[in-house]
């Protein structure tokens, strides 16, 4: 049960905000054309080119040409066409009627090609050349020129301006007939161009596209105000800020001509859920209304008729964290009115009361149920709580008992609860939303733990093709759109016309259990009516209902209807499903372990006689979550209890019970009520010194997160573990570079290479956790990769690794912060452009790159007895340690039992000369994992992308670079890199390495092949130099483990020797004199 006590989290108005953003990036590319001339020559040597301009080969010969010319200060042209005008005294005479222009033909040695001459008895007259009749199959009149005209924007004219001229090919419906007539020919338009009816020679065609009228461009909703201003620390909205205003507006914000008041417009209303990153549901109820815009977005829609009414819709919007949807409902109609009536408190503090004050007091969490009662003027809103069942939304089982008959209802139920993909289609934007809701309720005690989306956002279309289980709403629009097909896996409800694409694949339920449901369903037969349905829906979205427009409604209709009984008969459906399931729980498990281990799937099986639904069911996570919540303490366990009793005694129901107590709200204080009266011409924007008052509640930083329990390990599995931790490490760093860089180009090419290391660590059998593929998933809906996002979810699935709604929600929230940013793409782009990077990765000022051009080796020599110790050994010893960074000089390899901490030696270079060596602690791969993720806990996860990290956490940064060049994984975006091809060459060098032929991966490399090039030093003591000892190290016994010899000896031997080549190389000299020098001073 949500323990937070206060009910509405937040209030938000969505709207475009003062500045237009198009939704479709590629309306915002288009340009204006200005100007158009037609010239006669060789483009290459006789026409000089200008950066907006465009040329258009008219006659295919690549001698005659319309310049188009582009974004002058000009007036647009808006329409082209072909005419005959009359020429008099080698005048051409244009009537004032028409309109329109002629385009001028300029010729190489003409002196004199277009003149304007004046105004003559209605005719507008030039001088100059026109005539295009010897480029078109068309006989002309005498004394007539045919000639290419167009049309400008001007008062009477507000047709938008041309973008874009091409020309198009026909072919001869009859190719004996030598005709040019246009009826003659078949033509092939583009979409959205038109084409001039006169054919140029050779079949060729004028074509034209227009911009897009400002009426049927989809402009960028956004967070306009909000209240509070302050995150809450329990529900904070930062993560779902760039989602709100996406689910608000599913299509974008249209701008819409009006001949009536936009408040006559009506207003409609609709909810819909979000997922946050750690799995919690908000709930949130949308009012669309209607305002005149104002001038300042008026003059940004171009060239439009400003005389008429143009008006848009806003959204408010109020979250909670618990599904109370039909209180939200009355709350936000009471908000819309008090900005349309008069009032004697500012609406900013009914606004506060409704957020501050609607909370369940303490007490509440002692007590089974309770009624908190808001009191307004004209009604009360109650919320009640009950522990023993979630309390029902009346009017979402109304919605989907009014559209939908008894038999298809329990169809779509059994669809659910084997988890297929099911889409809601419906042309009213509230019905998918409370017909999910609905199901919702009736699944109790089960949830419903993977894709849910009541409303789908144009943006998320792809996820109607996820390989794995959904709910999702959307309209049928979308489909004829997209051209979407049917797949046979899914469930297609079209909820307006009671009907289901695909309901006959659907496994059957098990007999009794649906003779029982269908029984206690009959006296519900009535409830769906086509003629009623019809009238149902006209009314649906309506946020306010008018009775008196629709005399088929009986607002009294539901009165007598008792909607407890319709959930009962699915409870107790559901009941039968788990008749007994206590009996196959296995006592003692592991709960995180395979669900084989915690339930006797195969007994449970035999107990329903290996029936085909129930063996499917008992797949379904929606089974599996049940089990597992029931084998710990959950935060639904009273409810949890109140099923097994029902399953035990079936005296026990689902009903409305009188509340023990009733605590009652009023609207407003009495020091609130002024004598001032406050009305408003529309809907406010918020005056925050009014709501200044509110307490904002400071946000409290963990010290220390939890971390993740270390199993006990045997030699076998240790160094799989170590290995997962360190590509763990690297993973995190990819993902806060990411959230930082989401405009940079070279981190899309990163996210490739990370599904290369997923598929990598699957290949090798390393343990893939659901956090992984949430970090290269959101990385994915930043760079907007669709494909690869259902590539890594239909991935998770083979590894039989469900997709919580956490995961499913941090991929949406990174989708609709790139939506944000960067607008829809025309297209789905994919990976191309990579080679552009930009010039700077991160805000680091560097001079040089420190890290990249380094030679790395081990000391490892125990200070009592002086055994040197195999990196291998390092690795074993961790596993008695875990969380410490110290190792044993084990006795029973030799050693003396003594403990100490082995240091890595880094010695820096300079084009080949050694500058700079430094001696630091190695440390424990799971140490650094936990040290990095409490430095992002406490002080942001900026901290690594700044200049501080390095300085104040050296070797924990040390030992990052050194732990990932082991995995040869890029670093170059945490270290000192000025040159961005380094890092672009890392990604290059990972992606060729990890695409190698899956027989031969760097685990499988031989190690003695590189075991003699190991480049390892002594202690670097003031008793001994510090030189390189390679045969003394490699004269050592190495005591390492043989599973940890097989996964790190290939991976030490190339860290410390491949990257060493230097040593072989004459400058070997340098690097002994400056390692003796370094030890001499030591001393």
């Amino acid at each position: 049960m949500n323990i937070s006590q206060r009910i509405i989290n937040y209030f938000c108005i969505v709207g475009t905000g003062n500045k237009l953003i198009a939704q479709n990036s590629e309306f915002q590319k288009q340009h204006t054309l200005t100007s158009l001339e037609i010239q006669i020559g060789d483009l290459n040597e006789d026409i000089l080119m200008k950066d907006n301009e465009k040329w258009v080969d008219l006659c295919g010969n690549k001698q005659v040409w319309l310049r188009c010319i582009y974004d002058q200060n000009q007036q647009p042209i808006t329409t082209l066409t072909i005419k005959e005008l009359k020429i008099e005294d080698n005048e051409l005479k244009i009537p004032l009627t028409d309109d329109i222009y002629p385009v001028p033909i300029k010729r190489k040695f003409d002196q004199l090609t277009h003149q304007f001459k004046g105004i003559n008895n209605g005719y507008s007259i030039y001088q100059g050349f026109y005539d295009i009749s010897q480029y078109i199959d068309q006989q002309q009149k005498k004394s007539h020129h045919l000639v290419l005209c167009y049309k400008t924007q001007n008062q009477q004219n507000y047709q938008q301006a041309i973008s874009e001229i091409q020309i198009i090919l026909a072919d001869k419906i009859d190719k004996k007939k030598y005709t040019s007539s246009f009826s003659d020919m078949r033509l092939v338009i583009p979409k959205d161009f038109h084409a001039l009816q006169f054919p140029l020679c050779n079949f060729r065609f004028i074509i034209f596209k227009q911009k897009s009228s400002p009426f049927k461009v989809a402009y960028m909703p956004k967070i306009i105000d909000r209240y509070p201003l302050a995150d809450h620390n329990d529900s904070p909205l930062s993560h779902m800020i760039s989602m709100i205003p996406m689910f608000c507006f599913p299509q974008g914000i249209y701008f819409e001509k009006s001949e009536i008041d936009p408040i006559s417009k009506g207003q409609q209303i609709f909810n819909f859920v979000l997922t946050s990153e750690t799995g919690k549901r908000t709930y949130c109820i949308c009012l669309i209304f209607h305002e005149i815009i104002p001038n300042d977005i008026l003059d940004q829609l171009g060239h439009i008729d400003k005389k008429q009414s143009i008006c848009y819709p806003k959204a408010l919007c109020l979250l909670s964290s618990y599904n109370c949807l039909e209180q939200m409902r009355e709350l936000i109609k009471y908000i819309y009115r008090c900005s349309l009536s008069k009032n004697n408190i500012p609406i900013e503090s009914t606004i506060c009361n409704i957020i501050k004050k609607i909370k369940f007091p303490q007490q509440i969490f002692e007590q089974e149920n309770i009624c908190l009662k808001y009191v307004l003027p004209s009604q009360d809103i109650c919320f009640y709580t009950n522990y023993k069942y979630p309390i029902g939304y009346n009017e979402a089982l109304e919605c989907l008992f009014r559209l939908l008959d008894i038999n298809r209802i329990i169809n779509i139920y059994s669809a659910i609860l084997l988890e297929k993909k099911i889409h809601f289609i419906s042309n009213h934007l509230s019905v998918p939303g409370l017909v999910i809701d609905a199901f919702l309720q009736l699944l109790f005690p089960f949830q419903f733990t993977s894709i849910l989306i009541p409303v789908l956002p144009d943006s998320l279309r792809g996820y109607i093709e996820a390989p794995v289980p959904f709910l999702i709403g959307y309209s049928q629009k979308n489909i004829i759109e997209q051209n979407q097909h049917t797949q046979v896996d899914s469930l297609y409800v079209y909820l307006d016309t009671n009907f289901i694409v695909n309901c006959e694949n659907l496994t059957p339920m098990p007999e009794k259990a649906l003779k029982q449901l269908k029984s206690s369903l009959k006296p519900f037969n009535n409830l769906f009516n086509d003629e009623y349905s019809k009238f149902y829906l006209k009314r649906v979205d309506q946020a306010y209902h008018i009775y008196m427009d629709d005399s088929n409604y009986d607002p009294e209709i539901n009165k007598n209807i008792d909607w407890y009984q319709i959930r009962n008969a699915f409870l107790e459906f559901n009941s039968i499903l788990m008749k007994k399931y206590k009996k196959y729980i296995i006592g003692n498990s592991n709960n995180e372990g395979d669900f084989t281990e915690i339930f006797n799937v195969q007994a449970y099986q035999d107990h329903w006689k290996k029936d085909k639904f129930i063996q499917q069911f008992m797949e379904t996570r929606i089974f599996q979550y049940f089990i597992q919540e029931r084998t710990k303490f959950s935060e639904n366990e009273s409810q949890y209890q109140f099923f097994d009793k029902y399953i035990d005694s079936k005296d026990q129901k689902l009903k409305f019970q009188i509340p023990k107590q009733i605590i009652e709200i009023q609207v407003a204080d009495e020091d609130q009520l002024k004598e001032y009266i406050y009305k408003y011409d529309k809907f406010p924007q918020l005056n925050h010194e009014i709501m200044k008052n509110d307490l904002v509640e400071e946000q409290e930083i963990n010290q220390e997160i939890l971390q993740e329990t270390i199993p006990q390990l045997d030699q076998q599995k240790w160094p799989k573990y170590i290995l997962e931790t360190i590509y763990k490490i690297w993973f995190l760093i990819f993902i806060v570079n990411v959230r930082n860089n989401q405009d940079n180009k070279i981190f899309k090419k990163m996210t490739e290479l990370a599904i290369l290391v997923l598929e990598y660590m699957r290949l090798k059998h390393l343990n893939l956790n659901e956090k992984l593929f949430r970090y290269v998933l959101e990385s994915c809906g930043y760079f907007q990769m669709d494909t690869k996002a259902l590539y890594l979810v239909k991935l998770m699935k083979e590894i039989k690794l469900e997709a919580s709604p956490a995961t499913h929600g941090i991929y949406f929230q990174a989708v609709a912060q790139a939506m944000n940013q960067k607008g829809l793409p025309s297209d789905q782009q994919q990976d191309q452009e990579i080679q552009q990077v930009d010039s700077i990765l991160l805000p680091r000022n560097y001079t040089q790159n420190i890290y990249t051009n380094s030679l790395y080796s081990l000391h490892s020599t125990c200070p009592t007895c002086k055994r040197k110790l195999h990196f291998e050994e390092i690795i074993d010893s961790y596993r008695k340690s875990k969380y410490e960074n110290s190792i044993e000089c084990l006795q029973i390899n030799q050693g003396c039992g003594q403990e100490f901490i082995p240091k890595i030696q880094i010695t820096l270079f300079q084009e080949e000369n050694p500058i700079e060596a430094e001696l630091y602690d190695i440390q424990n791969p799971i140490q650094i994992l936990k040290n990095l993720e409490n430095i992002i806990n406490i002080k942001g996860e900026n901290i690594i992308l700044n200049d501080q990290f390095e300085k104040q956490y050296k070797n924990l940064y040390v030992n990052i670079i050194f732990y990932i060049r082991l995995v040869k994984l890029p670093y170059g975006h945490l270290v000192k890199c000025n040159d961005v091809n380094e890092l672009q060459n890392q990604i290059d060098y990972a992606i060729k390495k990890l695409q190698m032929k899956k027989s031969s991966t760097i685990f499988q490399r031989v190690a003695k092949e590189l075991r003699g090039k190991l480049s390892q030093q002594g202690d670097s003591s003031g008793n001994s130099s510090s030189k390189l000892k390679q045969d003394d190290y490699n004269t050592a016994q190495n005591f390492g483990s043989k599973y940890t010899k097989k996964i790190f000896s290939s991976l030490v031997n190339e860290q410390f020797s491949s990257q060493n080549k230097r040593q072989n190389s004459s400058n070997i000299q340098s690097l002994q004199q400056f390692d003796e020098t370094k030890a001499e001073s030591s001393k």
